[in-house]
């Protein structure tokens, strides 16, 4: 009687299985591209709500200004006194990643609220009509809306 030397069928696919799953496990992923366009605008609206917020709390105006690639928050009327965010203590810009940018009706590019919680566009002028922010990113594209007058902000 003969052995036979080799595997068989089901030990070669079991190997990949295997294989295939450690892969998967192991393989170090970009936690930037894991990121989403709802994720990030749900941190952008809630950071809105923040400044607006600490505004209103603190009697003084606060603002959020926005570039193509990121957002930070400030106090005074025209964003230049940078302030830390609440959640990683850094007043430089929040990054996006691979996300993008992109408002309308914010001629400075920044949100200003007032003491009462109002949004404004620059230092005297009350935002007249919805300010929207959109951010694009790989997974799709989501608008945030700030309403005048009451400072909502809503994602669309």
């Amino acid at each position: 009687m003969s052995k036979s030397r080799g595997f068989t069928l089901i030990e070669v696919i079991v190997t990949l299985v295997l294989m295939s799953i450690l892969a998967f496990v192991f393989i170090p992923r970009n936690p930037v591209q894991s990121v989403n366009s709802v994720g990030l605008s749900e941190q952008l609206l809630a950071d809105i709500r923040y400044v607006q917020s600490l505004a209103m709390t603190r009697g003084e105006r606060y603002c959020i200004s926005f570039t193509a690639s990121g957002y930070r928050l400030g106090r005074g009327s025209t964003c230049t006194t940078p302030i830390p965010h609440p959640a990683t203590g850094s007043t430089g810009t929040v990054p996006l990643g691979n996300g993008s940018l992109s408002w309308a009706n914010l001629p400075n590019n920044y949100l200003v609220f007032s003491s009462k919680g109002v949004p404004f566009t620059d230092a005297t002028m009350a935002l007249a009509a919805d300010a929207t922010v959109t951010i694009a990113y790989s997974g799709g594209t989501k608008v945030i809306a700030v309403s005048p007058e009451t400072g909502r902000s809503v994602t669309q």
